[in-house]
């Protein structure tokens, strides 16, 4: 896109993070970038802010650079606050990103659409990228209007900004009146904020944002919000300023907003304040427990993961002292005494040495369903142990209980059959066994039961930093051509998905939610606003004509050689079919296609 609002940039002493949405800010070649650090707090900060600074040297497009670098170290109120001052003395608009807050695609483009539409609408304050409300829809537009001000990824104007005071001066006049009773009506709130405030204006709080949003408040100014959420906050850990633990709203997906379509009226949307109200800024302290106990849960599967590494090496050792025993002149007399003892009745049952009645009998890996199973992946369906080439084998036998697992978890969310299931389970792991470069994607997604199963495997490869890319309208089916024949136009507008299922299943399987892209639109809609330079994994279950082609048009290229590319719906409508071999005809590619079911297939890319 063509990004002509100047963008302002706050670092400090985060190389890898400021690097991460330094990149996110190239995509995108803002005409004009302002830079604001902070200084270093101590000698040992002074390489890691040298090194965060020279990032900015990276800009490599044609653009007017400024930076308001601080000798000393500021702290986060007075050189965020007084960086943002300077900002807008230099420009009418912008957009403002942290070095921890991570834009998704439409980011750039959702706030310069909406500077420019409400530009002179002094009703409005503030344009934030981040949407809390899990995964929930509030509206059938592209965003609502909300009295919280949140700045993970925000935009607001000079007119805007010129009320901002940092110290707060007129706070005790406005406490004093009781118009922030106006503000938050329900009394457990109005008590939240103003004890909040009144520790940020006697510098208590070492903050600029609680004043923002005072600033905002006290004018009666709304904050625009979007119905998905663009930005993802990276920064949470020891290198953070205040978010040294766990948070409920860290590293949260982002998604595509689409064609963006505005709302007829200005208001409140009272129901998505109130899911704030109650989720977000009151009951913190369940939010940490439930995080808290996400927390213990992914050591009881780091634990799981251990015992079963343990396991697998154990049936390994074994198995190659079998294989040097069974080569020794003294095995084979052995098993000669043995059978002679047999014959004369001299061998009781429990004569047998005890390591060989170990591994004459299927040995079975009892790995329970538990979430400790859910990251490990089974390498193999059996392992068998050879005795002697006379005679018969004793296979010892690991079932892919981690298979069933995931089955199990995705079940809920999708109307796809085992077998493709186990077809899409395998060709995930292939990609990381065959050292296949590149992301998922997967095209039509319903309720997120098939894209679980690409999410758990690639956001959480051991060899390749991989993203999943998840396409669906939410909609519902699209229209229909001749192609896709009679049948097809009873779907119309049926089976729609529920993008609140989806990230739920995506965290049922342990997805890690940072390397996830959930694009909501149509295909010819969001399509255009991604880059996905490689492929290894696509799968299209897109059902009719023109949406299978666009699929592949869109992505074929961007598949690596020995890429696969999985369809859900060749054997059964008429119109996948049909795109798919005409693409090929057009290409003049000859694959063969794999079978899976009646009507799944996939292809290994030559």
């Amino acid at each position: 896109m063509n990004l002509t609002t100047p963008v302002a940039f706050l670092i400090f002493k985060r190389p890898e993070l400021t690097q991460r949405v330094f990149n996110a800010i190239a995509t995108v070649k803002p005409k004009k970038l302002l830079v604001v650090a902070d200084g270093p707090a101590s000698e040992a900060d002074e390489e890691k802010c040298r090194q965060t600074r020279a990032i900015i040297q990276q800009v490599d497009w044609e653009c007017e650079v400024l930076t308001n670098f601080a000798e000393k170290n500021l702290g986060c109120k007075k050189r965020i606050s007084s960086g943002l001052d300077w900002v807008f003395s230099q420009v009418e608009e912008a957009i403002i990103l942290e070095d921890d807050c991570l834009p998704g695609t439409s980011f750039f483009q959702f706030c310069q659409t909406l500077l420019d539409y409400y530009r002179h609408d002094e009703r409005i304050m503030h344009i934030s990228g981040d949407n809390f409300q899990l995964g929930q829809s509030r509206t059938q537009y592209s965003y609502y209007f909300s009295k919280y001000p949140h700045v993970w990824g925000w935009a607001t104007w000079r007119r805007a900004w010129k009320h901002y005071d940092v110290g707060m001066e007129d706070w005790p006049t406005f406490r004093d009146s009781g118009k922030l009773g106006a503000v938050f009506p329900d009394s457990h709130e109005h008590q939240y904020w103003t004890d909040l405030l009144e520790r940020t204006y006697q510098g208590k709080m070492d903050t600029w944002d609680f004043p923002w949003g005072y600033s905002c408040w006290s004018q009666n100014g709304l904050t625009v919000l979007p119905d998905v959420n663009l930005v993802t906050n990276i920064g949470f850990g020891t290198d953070a300023t205040f978010k040294k633990d766990n948070h409920p709203l860290a590293n949260l997906p982002t998604q595509s907003i689409g064609t963006i379509e505005h709302p007829p009226f200005v208001m409140v949307n009272a129901e998505a304040d109130a899911y704030s109200r109650v989720y977000i800024f009151l009951n913190e302290p369940n939010f940490y427990y439930q995080r808290e106990q996400l927390g213990k849960q992914r050591q009881q599967i780091e634990q799981g993961q251990e015992n079963l590494r343990q396991l697998q090496q154990q049936i390994i050792t074994t198995k190659e002292q079998i294989t040097g025993m069974k080569s020794s002149k003294f095995w084979k007399l052995r098993q000669k005494w043995f059978k002679v003892k047999g014959k004369l009745g001299l061998n009781p049952e429990n004569d047998l040495p005890q390591w060989e009645g170990a591994v004459s009998e299927s040995m079975i890996l009892d790995i329970p369903e538990t979430p400790q199973t859910v990251a490990v992946a089974a390498e193999s369906d059996q392992l068998v142990v050879t005795m002697d080439e006379n005679e018969t084998h004793s296979p010892i036998i690991q079932e892919n209980k981690h298979l069933e697992y995931i089955k199990a978890k995705i079940k809920p969310f999708t109307l796809v059959g085992p077998e493709r299931m186990e077809s899409l389970y395998n060709l995930s792991q292939r990609i990381d066994s065959e050292n296949i470069p590149g992301d998922v994607v997967e095209c039509g997604v319903f309720n997120g039961g098939t894209a679980a199963i690409l999410a758990h495997f690639a956001t959480n490869s051991y060899k390749y930093e991989r993203k999943a890319w998840f396409f669906d309208s939410f909609q519902g089916m699209p229209e229909t051509t001749e192609e896709d024949e009679e049948e097809a136009k009873e779907y119309v507008g049926e089976v729609v998905g529920d993008l609140s299922k989806v990230l739920t299943v995506l965290n049922l399987v342990n997805a890690d939610m940072t390397k996830v892209e959930v694009l909501k639109g149509w295909f010819d809609d969001t399509f255009p606003t991604v880059n996905i330079p490689k492929i290894a994994l696509l799968n299209i279950d897109a059902d009719w004509y023109i949406p299978v082609k666009l699929c592949l048009e869109t992505f074929y290229d961007a598949v690596v050689p020995g890429g696969f590319i999985s369809f859900d719906d060749y054997g059964h409508w008429p119109g996948c079919r049909k795109a798919v071999d005409e693409f090929f005809q057009e290409r003049q590619l000859s694959y063969k296609l794999h079978e899976v079911d009646y009507t799944a297939r996939w292809i290994q890319k030559l």
